[in-house]
């Protein structure tokens, strides 16, 4: 059933910026998790954030919700909070500092994930997780004469001994999203976990329409991890 089912969770929203919300229910950060959460086209993770919030532990959980108005996939920052990606790893690596948490995780979907995969892999979380990755179309973006960003990939040759523990979260389904893991797990951005009998793009709105979001939470930020990709080269 949903935690919402059972008991309210009370968190707190406090503005960091038009595009950055943190939510806490205030109690100190020692022991909890930190949810660094890159929203997708539309600014969510496929859920009304009030749903997904109540399907975590407020008592254990803090989560910053990142939004990117110009839908370039962070690549330009996220409004007036940074200019690219680079300027909004290290303004949020200064402003929740890691270390006040027991363990700190990215999480992101559709548009939002492989930037949550990648902001995992330079603020050394725990494990970053994609649901529905989405890739950039520079190309495209060219062709429109909109501006696609930096394109620099930490998922590189040259990085790819360095320790990371991604998931990679897609329905079997979902042709563009089982392509899309497909390419992020060539490169070394994740471990693919493939839902079977499911084909649906949006599975944050799949499982909390059959009450099984917080299940589904607790199995992604919770579960064993998935092994380091620098042991396959151990």
């Amino acid at each position: 059933t949903l935690l919402a089912d059972t008991v309210r969770q009370p968190f707190q929203r406090r503005a960091i910026s038009p595009e950055i919300s943190f939510y806490s229910d205030g109690g100190p950060a020692a022991g909890k998790v930190l949810l660094i959460c890159f929203g997708g086209m539309g600014g969510r993770l496929g859920l009304p954030i009030a749903a997904f919030l109540q399907a975590l532990d407020a008592r254990r959980t803090d989560v910053v919700m990142l939004r990117d108005p110009l839908q370039r996939s962070y690549r330009l920052g996220a409004g007036d909070y940074a200019a690219d990606f680079a300027g909004l790893m290290a303004a949020l690596r200064q402003q929740f500092p890691a270390d006040r948490y027991a363990r700190l995780v990215t999480f992101g979907n559709s548009m939002g994930a492989a930037p949550a995969l990648r902001a995992g892999f330079l603020l050394d979380a725990e494990r970053a997780i994609g649901i529905g990755t989405r890739l950039a179309s520079d190309a495209l973006m060219l062709i429109l004469r909109r501006q696609a960003g930096v394109g620099f990939d930490p998922f590189c040759d040259c990085l790819r001994a360095q320790p990371y523990r991604g998931v990679l979260v897609y329905s079997e389904g979902c042709a563009v999203d089982v392509e899309a893991a497909l390419q992020m797990e060539r490169i070394g951005a994740g471990r693919r976990v493939v839902f079977r009998r499911m084909s649906e793009h949006n599975l944050m709105e799949r499982f909390w329409s059959i009450g099984e979001l917080r299940a589904f939470m607790r199995l992604l930020i919770d579960g064993p991890l998935p092994v380091d990709r620098a042991v396959d080269r151990a």
